[in-house]
């Protein structure tokens, strides 16, 4: 897992100040092809006597009556799992004085934006397992190599974008009494997953 995380504020030039902020997560998840709750599974139902690891001219072992599988071979020769996350937030600020226009006003800029997403990339495998028969001195295949499986699903995706442009008026008179007034004006974003995307604006 990776992530970072940078801020950043900034006076632009007289009047003017930006800030932002970015967020940015990195995260994979990797287990055996044969899927660890299975292999788990098989650790605890599977008795230590059941067929060697390895036969003597290097085949995975393996028996008929333990499901034609080699433990050793799911964990370390099954292909992978790979589960995937991407995160990001990014947000940006202006704040400007407007005085040069008009006294007690100043304006707002902000944007946002945010992004998940999820998918598992599937590349696994099935080894052929050999058992040693005395009788003959032959090995029985019982498993039969197939070929790798290349998968990718995406699991999940979500968008968010947001907007926001706004002015503030402040007046004061004699010291004792104030006029305030703001107008503000947002734009929003939605796209989640296959769902059909949501916009929204704003006048307030």
């Amino acid at each position: 897992r990776y992530m970072i995380t940078s801020k950043i504020n900034v006076n632009v030039m007289p009047g003017l100040k930006m800030s932002a902020s970015v967020i940015g997560r990195i995260e994979d998840e990797r287990e055996p092809g044969a899927k660890a709750g299975e292999l788990l599974n098989e650790v605890y139902r599977l008795p230590s006597i059941a067929y060697p690891v390895i036969n003597e001219n290097g085949s995975y072992a393996g028996v008929n009556a333990y499901d034609k599988k080699n433990l050793y071979a799911e964990t370390v020769a099954s292909g992978y799992r790979l589960a995937k996350a991407r995160d990001g937030l990014a947000n940006v600020k202006l704040e400007h004085d407007m005085s040069w226009l008009l006294e007690g006003l100043s304006g707002r800029l902000l944007g946002s934006v945010s992004t998940q997403s999820r998918s598992t990339i599937e590349r696994n495998k099935t080894q052929p397992v050999y058992e040693y028969i005395p009788v003959g001195n032959y090995y029985e295949e019982w498993a039969t190599h197939k070929t790798q499986v290349n998968k990718f699903s995406p699991v999940y995706n979500y968008q968010y974008m947001f907007g926001q442009v706004g002015f503030d008026y402040v007046k004061h008179i004699n010291g004792i009494h104030n006029i305030t007034g703001s107008i503000n004006a947002d734009m929003r974003e939605v796209l989640d997953n296959f769902q059909l995307p949501e916009y929204t604006a704003n006048i307030f």
